[in-house]
């Protein structure tokens, strides 16, 4: 409802504004929306009777044009608003599933490394067991040897002990070359290589 004061001095319920002291006519309209007001348009004259319907009719127009401006200016904020929150949902959730393949990353790594720790620790009881109780060099070294192809899966294999600058064999697995290489000297072939660089 258009609220309409000819000469706003003859108003009892009317406030003075001390910034606008030649008011003498007033006009507030209601800006609606959904049947809710959302805002006032208020305009003054300075003369008695400064405003009628003419402007009374204008001025519901521009509430009405400032009403749709309104409505549409909060849904856009809603739209934004609702977007920014499925983003940044859809990123909460890249992270999440970001943070579970690195957790299920680090459980195979740590089972991994567990399951090599038990393989060594049970291939080294093995081998033990098997270091106990040989008479003499020749057949701990072939025991050793053997033992470690079996654990290893490995098709041939020889121990060699080193002698100064040389290295000589003393136990060997499935070694059935007819001239089968005794002694490598440091830094000769493959063998001699690995002595040679302690690696």
């Amino acid at each position: 409802e258009i609220v309409m004061v000819s000469n706003v001095h003859e108003d009892k319920d009317w406030l003075p504004n001390p910034l606008l002291p030649d008011t003498y006519a007033e006009m507030a309209v209601p800006i609606m929306l959904n049947r809710d007001v959302v805002g006032i348009l208020d305009v003054q004259a300075d003369t008695v009777d400064g405003l009628d319907q003419g402007d009374a009719d204008l001025l519901r127009s521009l509430a009405n044009n400032v009403a749709v401006a309104l409505s549409n200016a909060r849904l856009f904020e809603q739209t934004t608003r609702s977007m920014e929150e499925a983003e940044q949902a859809k990123e909460e959730a890249e992270r999440a599933r970001e943070e579970a393949e690195q957790a299920k990353a680090d459980i195979e790594a740590t089972n991994k490394t567990l399951e090599a720790q038990i393989w060594q620790t049970t291939g080294q009881a093995q081998l033990n067991d098997k270091m106990q109780g040989e008479p003499d060099v020749s057949s701990l070294a072939n025991s050793v040897i053997q033992q470690l192809c079996y654990y290893l899966d490995a098709q041939i294999g020889a121990l060699y002990v080193a002698d100064e600058d040389s290295l000589n064999l003393i136990g060997s697995f499935a070694y059935d070359s007819k001239k089968p290489t005794t002694h490598f000297k440091f830094g000769q072939g493959l063998v001699g290589q690995c002595a040679l660089e302690k690696r």
